[in-house]
Order: structure tokens, then sequence, then C-alpha cells
């Protein structure tokens, strides 16, 4: 399964794919994950989107997502969803 997700710390605003992100149990919730950024080491639960923006999937664009879509795909290069923001969108 591919995940092209970026993500930007709502912290320290550095750019982090997905699979470079921290993560580790929570000790306090067995069900929970926590995440955290790779360069500033500020973590968060896994409600990721108190701690990171979601970034538009378009290659070199570093905008806030707001839009998305199933792509019918679950192979393709954004495991069968797109998060682009409003210049990229599919409207």
């Amino acid at each position: 399964m591919k995940n092209n997700t970026k993500w930007r710390c709502t912290e320290c605003g550095a750019i982090t794919k997905d699979s470079d992100l921290l993560r580790a149990p929570s000790p306090f919730n067995s069900t929970e994950i926590l995440c955290g950024c790779p360069h500033c080491f500020t973590s968060t639960s896994f409600e990721i989107s108190t701690g990171f923006d979601v970034l538009c999937d378009e290659p070199g664009c570093t905008n806030i997502a707001s839009c998305g879509w199933p792509t019918g795909n679950k192979d393709d290069d954004w495991n069968g969803y797109r998060y682009t923001c409003l210049q990229h969108s599919k409207i």
C-alpha cells in the first residue's frame, strides 16, 4: 500500500511524508497511536489534524489540501484517494 500523503507540522512548519512521521503506541490509551514530527519531535495523538496539516498531493505544491475524492484504484500512488488544494481539485 502506497501513501504519498504530505503533512506540515503546525509547530515548526516542516513538511514530511506520511511514512517518515514518528509513530508509537500511546502509553495512555492502548488503542491510540501517537504521531510526531521528525524535525521538532512535537507529538500529538493520531488525531493527526491537531498537529499537522495535510498538504496537496500534486508534486511541488505545498498548499493545504481542501478537497479530495476517491480515485477508484487502491493500488495507485494515492492509495485510492486524492488530497488536493482548490487549484488542483477535480472540480
